[in-house]
């Protein structure tokens, strides 16, 4: 069982638990396999997260980026996050977004 963001499912891939719009209701039953229709559907709900049959990825970095650039754009995002509570789990990935796409952006 692997939870993946939507931006990285794919046709092909299996669903292991039913996905839900923010009201509850089932959009898509487990058990199916996604096809592209699906991936619009998804998409359109605003469906942010599956669970899809597999491994669960490890957390990290993605390959992409190098350790330094994230580091400097940890940096460079401080201050921009200096009054929120990075405590909270909600602003901790929101801070690690935002770094990770800030880091994409620097060439080193």
């Amino acid at each position: 069982m692997a939870l993946i963001s939507t931006e990285e499912v794919q046709a092909g891939m299996v669903l292991e638990k039913d996905v839900k719009n923010s009201h509850g209701q089932v959009l898509i039953r487990a058990g199916m396999e996604l096809k592209d229709r699906h991936l619009t559907l998804i998409r359109s709900w605003g469906v942010t997260e599956i669970v899809v049959r597999g491994e669960e990825k490890p957390k990290g970095e993605p390959i992409d980026v190098s350790p330094e650039a994230y580091a400097w754009a940890e940096g460079a995002l401080k201050f921009r996050f200096s009054k929120v509570s990075l405590a909270d789990p909600v602003m901790q990935e929101i801070f690690r977004q935002s770094a990770m796409r800030k880091a994409r952006t620097i060439p080193i």
